[in-house]
């Protein structure tokens, strides 16, 4: 099911257990962001990339500014959250990688 969050330079969001981190926003033209294995990966509007096994990620319209938004195409079963509103520093176990995050 796909999720459009709209996301600034230098935000960090959870996927599963994994972490990405947007290291560079062309609005309405690209995005890139750095992906889980620390690679970094280019994503615009003419086609979704797979971000890891079962999630793809695209580019929304809509975008303005400093801002952009990201599509997640994920299964229902994968939560996606914003690092910076997991209150007190606090992941879920069952969000936890093996960097502990």
């Amino acid at each position: 099911m796909p999720l459009s969050l709209s996301v600034k330079l230098g935000d960090r969001i959870l996927v599963g257990n994994q972490k990405i981190e947007i290291v560079e926003i062309e609005p309405t033209v690209r995005v890139r962001v750095r992906a889980p294995s620390g690679k970094i990966i280019t994503i615009t509007d003419l086609s979704d990339v797979e971000l890891m096994p079962k999630v793809k990620l695209g580019l929304g319209k809509y975008q303005s500014g400093s801002a952009a938004k990201l599509v997640f195409l994920v299964p229902n079963d994968v939560p996606i959250l914003r690092e910076d509103l997991l209150t007190g520093g606090h992941v879920p176990p069952s969000m936890r990688g093996d960097d502990g995050l």
